[in-house]
Formats: C-alpha cells, structure tokens, sequence
C-alpha cells in the first residue's frame, strides 16, 4: 500500500485569512448600520423640524448610493484579481485555464490561496511601477486626512464604533468607509448624550470595561495638538518610504519590508483615531469655549496638507519622469515610386507638449493595466467626487477650506472672525433679537439712503409708502364734499395689541456657557440646496495638490465652521 502523503495542517491558514476577510466586513458593516439606526433615533427635537428632514431625506439617499456604487466597484475588482491569479495559477500546473475559475474544487481553492500570496502580490501590483504608485499614495494620503476626521469630529459628537469605519475602509475601501461616515454626520448634528452613546455602543461587559479603563472626557476637552502632529509626523513618514521600500523588497529580503511599511501606515491611523479616548485626560485641555481649540485644528490640518502636497508633487514629478517619451519617434515610411512593400525609417521629433500628454496619459492611464490598480484608481476617483459633494451639501466656508490647507492663505482685516460673530451672536441672544454681521460702513449708507429726497416720479406703479403719502396729503388739503343720501361709515383703525409677556426680552439675561455651546455647536442648515462653487474648489485642489491635500482643506474646513 502506497503511503499517504500527509498535508500540513497550516495549508488551511490562508483560506481562513480570507473567509475571515470577507465575515469580517460584512459583520463591521452591520456594527456600522446599527450605530447609524441608534443616531438616528437619538435625534433631539429640535432636529426634526421639516427644513431638516427635507435636507435629509435628500442627501441620505445620495452618500447612500454612493457607498453602495464603491461597495460594487471593489467587490468587482476582487473578483477580476481573484480570476486573474487563479487562472494563472491552474495554466502553471496544466490545468484548463478557460473561464473565470477553471476546474475550482476545495482542494484546488485551498492550494491556490496557500501557494499564492495574493495580499503581498497585490501590494508588489501597486508598488513596482511609479506610475501605479501615484494612484495609491494618495489613497494612503487621503485615509491620513480623513483619520484625522475621525479622531476630532467623531469623537466631539460622540459617533460610536469610529475603529469600525476606519476597518472597514481596509477591508473593502476608503470610499466606502467615508460615505458611511458622511451619513453618520448627517444623523449626528448635535453631539450625542452619554446615554444614547452608551446604548450604541452597547452595554456588554466589555463595554463596561473599556468605559471603566477609558472615562469619558469633559466637554469642550480637546487633547494636546503635539499628540496629534507626532503621529501624524510618524504617519507621513512611513508614507514616504513606500516608495523606497517598494524597489528593495523584490532584490533584498530585509527586514523594512513593503508588506511591514504598509502595515505600519495602518496601524499609526488606528492610533489617531483611538488615541483621544485613550489618553488621560490631564494630556488634554478644556476649553472655555469649542471655538478656542479651532487655531490647533487649522494647524494639524495645515502641516498634514502642506506634507501631502509635497509628497504628491514628488510622486507626480517622478511619474512624469519616468513615462516621458524621448524626443525622436522612428516609424515606418512607404515610398511612393518603389515596390509597396519597401519601406524607410522616418525621423520625426516631438514637441515638448507631446511628450507631455504622452507621460500624463500612461500615469492616468495605468488603470487599465490591473485590476488592483483599477480598484486604487476607482477608490481615489470616488473619493474625490464624494468629497466636493460633501463640501457642497454642507455649504462650507472657501476662507475655511483654505485656511486649513495652505499655510500662507491670509483672509485679510476686512474679514471677520469667528471670534466675534460668537460674541454677537451671543449678545443677540441676550437681547431677544436676531443678530446679523454687519460693518459700520453698511449701516452708514442705510443710513444716508433713508435720508435721500424723493425723486421724481417714474413709470409703473408707485409703491405703497408713496401712495398713502398722497392719499392723506390730498385729504389735509382738499375740503370734503357733502353727498346727498346715507353717510359712510368711517373704519376706525383698530390698537395693535400689546406684547405678551413671554415675548419681551429679558434686558438683565444672560446666557450660560452651556447654552451657548449649544446653540452654536450644533450644525446650521445651509441657505442653498448645494453649493456647487464650493463644490468646484474642493474638485479644484484636489486636482492641484492630491486627494490628501483636498481631504485636508475639506476635512479642516468641517471642523472649524462650526
């Protein structure tokens, strides 16, 4: 009897790998939506007024559709590589390699995936080429920026299950994630109760645990900003060193590999996210106010934009280098009079602009070169769009968006601050009145516009004022005529009745810091449906300077336009 051979029990660990991968998004999906059901029955009153409900039956159903449109663009892609792999695979060992998955058994499966790393492969895809990398470091750029978010925006209002986010944006992609967490804001406008955290969180023993290693901050607590650019430093540096990674990990089997750098780019995100609930509270500060801590978060997102736009402007340099055409092209030539098969060489030499186009095209190009490569760019490109549709439904400040991506914008002394539109604000809610930013310059002329002769009469209809002016100047002067017959009664007009009580305003009130937090903290409904010019430079610099740049200006701008 022939002897059997005997598999080794760790030619199972890879097909684990996967299956887990796959249980594991779609389990964190779940978590995700169940914190979503529970923000949205969360909802304070004040939320559900119908402005409010118009704004989000309207834009619930577009972040919704576009998660589900980067859900399908990754799941397709997948399964494209999958084929890919396994088709090569069984041509290698004589298989039939017809078909998506020739000749697919357990067993066939289970040697593919032992015999196949298709995690490391997918990286070495992404990384061997300069124009592939593009694409994927600012994939890599973008999750720094939207951790960033994360950290500061999701655990201000209290969002549960922020790690969830972030994991799924590895397991499936960062469109996804980012769509998930655009409706999470949405049904969080106003930061969540400590109760209503605690029954999204849920109420288990480990979550008891965690809340009794981990107490909950104070409000108004923000941690120490050197905290945040430290890891954020360490982040960005191991983003630069894919690329060298990249060209050594195929030569040299050291210990910085490409596999070990990319994981500790993830790793170094999760920390960012984790880290305000981690800390002690004494390596933070409570604020007075929420508007206090806006100059530390401008500052984060600046030096996180400024190193993005210089890592993608190397990046986009290197690509073009590297994809430009020489300057000579030889092709073939017929000669007219001869043989028609004769042919000659024809030396032709490109313009500066060809050569150019041609570099630009391959680096855009290179989508079309892999799957894994098409699902970077898919990511990247959705993203994008995502992110300027974001800045539209939100109506964000351009002074804002800029602030928090170039160091040396200056909105100029004619601008005013934050500082003092909360102080007027705050004043005007005081004195019962609605309070509107308006310089002396503007009352000035509303002032000298009400003391302006009438001019002359003009065509058309004259307006009201002007007609009772002339009405009860034609009485003062004109004598009254008795008319034969019964005379007309003349309506008195009625007094206008007087104020009730709860709606004179209270000169020697004075709001509480909590109820000016709160008025001021929660989310303002934008005058206009969608503001496409916002929309268009956000498209704009993340044209420029990259996804990360843009998510920076983006990201900042919806932290500081509260």
């Amino acid at each position: 009897m022939a002897p059997v051979a005997v598999e080794p029990q760790h030619l199972y660990v890879p097909l684990v790998a996967t299956i887990s991968h796959a249980t594991l998004a779609v389990a964190l999906t779940s978590i995700v939506g169940r914190g979503l059901y529970f923000s949205y029955k969360s909802l304070p009153p004040a939320q559900s007024t119908r402005p409010r409900l118009a704004n989000r039956e309207k834009l619930v159903p577009v972040f919704s559709a576009l998660a589900a449109l980067s859900l399908a663009l990754a799941t397709r892609s997948t399964s494209q590589y999958a084929s890919i792999s396994y088709s090569r695979w069984a041509d290698e060992r004589g298989f039939d390699s017809e078909g998506w998955f020739p000749y697919l058994t357990g067993g066939n499966l289970t040697r593919w995936l032992y015999d196949t790393p298709v995690y490391r492969d997918a990286l070495e895809i992404v990384a061997e080429k300069v124009r592939r990398f593009w694409w994927a470091q600012q994939a890599d750029l973008g999750l720094i920026s939207w951790a960033l978010l994360l950290s500061i925006e999701g655990h201000r209002r209290r969002i549960p299950h922020l790690w969830a986010y972030l994991a799924l944006s590895q397991l499936v992609n960062l469109s996804y994630a980012q769509n998930l967490f655009y409706l999470a804001l949405l049904l969080t406008p106003v930061p969540l109760a400590d109760d209503d955290n605690r029954v999204g969180q849920g109420n288990t023993m480990l979550a008891r645990g965690l809340r009794r290693v981990f107490p909950p901050k104070p409000a108004n607590w923000c941690p120490h900003p050197g905290l945040f650019l430290g890891i954020l430093f360490l982040n960005l540096g191991a983003v630069s060193l894919l690329p060298y990674v990249a060209e050594t990990s195929t030569k040299t089997d050291s210990i910085i590999s490409l596999a070990v750098t990319t994981l500790a780019t993830r790793a170094l995100s999760f920390i960012l996210v984790v880290m305000p609930a981690a800390i002690p509270a004494s390596w933070g500060t409570v604020h007075a106010h929420p508007h206090e801590a806006y100059g530390a978060y401008s500052q984060i997102f600046r030096t996180a934009s400024l190193a993005s736009l210089v890592l993608h402007g190397k990046a986009s340099l290197t690509a073009l280098a590297y994809n430009t055409p020489g300057s000579h092209v030889h092709r073939h030539l017929r000669i007219q009079g001869v043989i028609p098969s004769s042919l000659a060489w024809e030396d032709k030499r490109r313009t500066e602009w060809e050569r150019t186009a041609t570099a630009v095209t391959k680096v855009l190009g290179s989508t079309n070169d892999h799957p894994v490569v098409a699902a970077v760019g898919n990511d990247v490109l959705l993203s994008a769009l995502t992110l300027g549709i974001w800045a539209a439904a939100r109506a964000l400040e351009p002074k804002h968006i800029l602030r928090s991506c170039w160091p040396f914008y200056s909105p100029g002394n004619a601008a005013r601050s934050m500082a003092e539109d909360v102080s007027s604000l705050a004043e005007g809610y005081a004195n019962g009145v609605e309070v509107e930013p308006a310089d002396e310059a503007t009352a000035k002329s509303e002032l000298d516009h009400q003391d302006m002769p009438i001019s002359p009469r003009k065509r058309g209809r004259p307006p009201k004022n002007a007609a009772i002016a002339s009405v009860s100047a034609s009485d003062e002067t004109t004598p009254t005529i008795r008319r034969r017959g019964r005379p007309r009664k003349v309506k008195q007009e009625e007094p206008e009745p007087e104020p009730e009580k709860e709606q004179i305003a209270d000169p020697t009130y004075e709001p509480t810091p909590e109820e000016v937090a709160e008025l001021v903290e929660g989310d303002a409904l934008p005058d206009e449906d969608l503001d496409w010019e916002v929309a268009a430079l956000a498209w704009g610099i993340t044209t420029l300077g990259g996804l990360g740049c843009g998510s920076a200006g983006v990201y900042g701008g919806e932290c500081i336009s509260r």
